[in-house]
């Protein structure tokens, strides 16, 4: 926030109302955020096509355009409310230096996506065999953290 004699000094300046209430470099920092969250929404989900491309082609399924129409879909679905989230953003702007709304929906959407890659990429044991893996290693986080905490004292020892 501006304190009052920032704003004052920039009164005197001759300076637009427009001025006096958006800080310029701040609405270039944000911008920069909506549309890295929006790229990453829509890089992911292009990868995700990719991948099912690919697993049709290996399991020898045919790629229908019913394929396409589900990623339009998807799209709609991930888009809409970002776009509403964003104008949200934009509304708090004057408070939040980031489009935090923005970033969180987008951050959900990818991994959504991510979660997709994953499933086209790995087979139903490779999943089980994962979810084990995590799930052991959320067990036993107390331990692991223990341990990484010893190496990193030893290292530092040296």
């Amino acid at each position: 926030m501006l304190c009052k004699s920032t704003i004052f000094e920039r009164i005197n300046k001759n300076t637009s109302y427009m001025e006096l209430i958006i800080d310029y470099s701040r609405l270039y920092v944000f911008s920069f955020w909506v549309v890295c969250a929006y790229a990453v929404v829509f890089i992911s989900m292009l990868i995700d096509l990719l991948t099912a491309f690919l697993r049709c082609r290996r399991v020898g399924e045919k790629w229908l355009s019913d394929k396409m129409k589900r990623t339009a879909v998807k799209a709609e679905k991930y888009f809409l409310p970002m776009l509403a989230l964003s104008v949200i953003d934009i509304l708090v702007f004057i408070i939040v230096k980031y489009p935090v709304f923005t970033l969180v929906l987008a951050l959900i959407n990818s991994l959504t996506e991510w979660k997709s890659i994953f499933e086209h990429t790995h087979t139903k044991e490779e999943q089980r065999e994962a979810a084990r893996t995590i799930s052991v290693i959320v067990k036993n986080k107390e331990e692991i953290a223990k341990v990484l905490e010893e190496i990193m004292n030893k290292g530092g020892n040296k």
